[in-house]
């Protein structure tokens, strides 16, 4: 049986659906950690008063994205790294570098304008536990991300297929 390929449109609409797919699943455990932050982290007002705000509508963002972008996020990865085995799609096509290279600027873009809103909150004086604990949640989840797909981008195939390490990374992203 022949071993067709799918092509670079098909490879771009693959990658890109993964991608997007992705998106959706870190704002959605953003917003999930930033709920969970104003719940159990409180604060007080000029009067000493404690107060703590959740938003009902962002948790259930956080979980709606979380059920419906993870699921979309592991089927489409599962079937990339299938095509991949399979040599279906190019494991050094210029779709997969293209948007993977966008994904690491994204997440870049989205480090460097944290740290920025960080030190001016800071020089404003302005800095309380909780956006703290924001900036490093989102810090966190796009190093994740940055970490990942750079590593990613730097193995070859073969070392990709037989890395024990994206097994690891697959099962404590579905953990969590």
């Amino acid at each position: 049986m022949e071993n067709k390929k799918i092509g670079s449109a098909g490879e771009f609409f693959i990658y890109l659906v993964n991608f997007l797919a992705l998106g959706f699943l870190t704002t959605g455990i953003g917003a999930i950690l930033f709920q969970a932050i104003n719940k159990f982290i409180k604060e007080t007002d000029s009067a000493g008063i404690y107060w703590s705000t959740i938003s009902q509508e962002s948790a259930k963002y956080g979980v709606a994205s979380v059920l419906v972008a993870g699921i979309i996020f592991f089927i489409i990865s599962r079937l990339i790294n299938k095509f991949l085995k399979e040599e279906k799609i190019e494991d050094q096509s210029a779709s997969r570098k293209w948007i993977t290279y966008i994904v690491l600027f994204i997440a870049v873009a989205i480090m460097v304008g944290s740290l920025i809103n960080l030190v001016f909150r800071f020089l404003d004086g302005e800095l309380a536990t909780k956006f703290v604990l924001k900036i490093i949640s989102v810090l966190s989840l796009s190093g994740l991300v940055f970490v990942y797909y750079f590593y990613d981008l730097k193995l070859k195939q073969e070392q990709r297929l037989a890395s024990k390490k994206n097994l690891i990374w697959y099962i404590v992203s579905l953990i969590l």
